[in-house]
């Protein structure tokens, strides 16, 4: 079952829910075409599902065939796919864009075969899946003591000369390899013979910070925290919002911070739903080192404070619809658009009132900058502020709304407010209050 702050963000979807960020319907990539997918893996495949690009697609499939957990609260595919299916097209892709097929390299010609297994599979015949990714060969000597954890077989092949740096027969480094199967001794030791902790697979975009188990698969974070503090110290970054979420939920500020030292892109990474690490840092239930995780960000990259998400949505609205109750006082003392609606004209006062969030909605009113009657002018007037006030009978809430001293709502929306008065039986003081209320009829320049 999804995380209550996952599942508000869901609430409501846009009209365009399945489509590609301009509109268009989103096609697999046409490995005839001779052309790469210009999309980067992260984001190729977010309009056939919800939560695809938070965490690498090899490993969302290793958790679910190898590790037996389900990924589906956290990354919930359509119906016609499976993490299986977006691999295969990404063989398709990298086969025609690296030119694989012919290559003379025969230190690739293992990893070129694997990749063919995945592009020619038919599945519509009874034919064998591939071997996962992070499940070598029982031929690979040095793989298989990996993930087996002996560690003294791998210190001697190391001290033999093997390159730390390796690839397994599925085009995975060592270290990646080690930090999936949560052997913290092997990663240590991999790092102790200077793996390259930044360093890619084959085929695959993620490094090996990418990498980590989810916080919803592990049930200790022992483990995952020594891995995370060993690759980091040793200069990992991250590009995926996986280890992030692990970093927020350890309240762990100072691998935050060395993380980026390191080059982490704080601006740049973008989770599913095209949202930012702002966001999630802010949608996280209420911790005590939250709101310096958030702030940390704001000054590595203070351009996230407004940027949209898919869905119009941006950190004030995260922080709204998640747990934190600290989050969105917080982000209002910053210069924070206020203004800014969704995909579904929802404001950050429409949310606040729908949610019951009495403090944010006493701050939303008295911002400066939130224009109350323009608001109660964007979407349906039933979906209004007001209108929502009185639809949820909250006695106070609806108080703090007719009292306020900068309420103005729409002509329409003061109708439908004494139509839902009378239809929900509510005081008839509350009348009088709607009554004389300042209302415009007319919409702002530029709205």
């Amino acid at each position: 079952m999804a995380s209550p702050d996952e599942a508000s963000l869901n609430e409501a979807p846009s009209p365009n829910e399945g489509a590609s960020p301009d509109g268009t319907a989103l096609e697999w990539p046409d490995a005839s075409s001779g052309t790469a997918s210009p999309e980067p893996w992260t984001l190729r495949y977010q309009g056939h599902g919800d939560g695809i690009g938070d965490y690498p697609i090899e490993l969302c499939l290793h958790i679910e065939e190898c590790m037996c957990h389900s990924c589906a609260d956290y990354v919930k595919l359509n119906d016609e796919t499976s993490f299986s299916r977006f691999l295969q097209v990404d063989a398709m892709t990298t086969s025609e864009a690296f030119g694989l097929e012919g290559t003379l390299n025969l230190n690739y010609a293992i990893q070129e075969q694997f990749i063919m297994e995945y592009r020619d599979r038919d599945e519509l015949k009874d034919q064998p899946k591939p071997r996962c990714l992070f499940e070598p060969d029982p031929t690979e000597r040095v793989p298989r003591a990996i993930v087996d954890g002996d560690v003294e077989t791998l210190r001697q092949e190391l001290e033999r000369g093997v390159d730390p740096n390796k690839l397994t027969s599925s085009g995975i480094r060592l270290l990646s390899l080690a930090v999936v199967h949560l052997q913290v001794e092997c990663v240590k030791l991999l790092l102790e013979y200077s793996a390259d902790p930044n360093s890619r697979g084959y085929w695959r975009d993620a490094r090996p910070l990418d990498y980590v188990i989810p916080f919803f698969i592990v049930e200790t974070d022992f483990m995952q925290a020594a891995i995370i503090e060993f690759l980091i110290n040793s200069g990992a970054t991250f590009t995926y919002a996986n280890v992030f979420h692990t970093i927020c939920r350890m309240e762990r500020l100072d691998l935050m911070v060395q993380a980026v030292r390191n080059g982490t892109p704080l601006e740049t990474i973008r989770c599913s739903e095209n949202a930012t690490l702002l966001h999630r840092a802010s949608i996280f239930p209420c911790r005590l080192g939250q709101p310096f995780i958030v702030n940390y960000i704001l000054q590595q990259a203070p351009g996230l404070l407004n940027v949209k998400d898919k869905k119009g949505r941006t950190a004030l609205h995260y922080a709204l619809l998640g747990g934190n109750k600290q989050m969105p006082q917080f982000l209002l003392r910053s210069p924070v658009d206020a203004m800014a609606v969704d995909k579904n004209n929802e404001s950050a006062l429409h949310i606040a009132v729908r949610r019951l969030r009495h403090a944010d909605v006493v701050a939303l009113l008295n911002r400066p900058g939130v224009d109350i009657a323009t608001l109660h002018m964007k979407g349906l007037p039933a979906f209004s502020p007001l209108c929502s006030a009185l639809a949820s009978g909250d006695a106070r809430l609806i108080r703090i709304m007719l009292a306020h001293p900068r309420m103005a709502i729409s002509e329409d929306v003061r109708s439908c407010a004494f139509v839902l008065r009378r239809r929900l039986g509510l005081s008839p003081d509350l009348f009088r209050l709607i009554a004389k209320l300042p209302y415009t009829q007319a919409m702002p320049e530029g709205w």
